[in-house]
């Protein structure tokens, strides 16, 4: 949540809609691959280590609304 709270320019901020829709436009699936695997400059798995893919997708949901 760090990154997405405005410390990370790049990072989409929690509930700026206008910065999810493109990222949510590519699917769960790939915003998913994209937290497993690091995207840009965000570390694999978001460093948590302990996440599953459904971890990931609410969060991914509660960060975008």
């Amino acid at each position: 949540m760090m990154c997405h709270s405005g410390q990370l320019p790049m990072a989409p901020k929690k509930g700026d809609q206008t910065a999810w829709k493109p990222r949510l436009d590519k699917g769960m699936d790939t915003l998913v691959k994209h937290v497993t695997e690091g995207f840009g400059a965000m570390p694999p798995r978001g460093l948590c280590m302990d996440c599953s893919a459904e971890d990931y997708q609410a969060v991914i949901n509660w960060m975008s609304k």
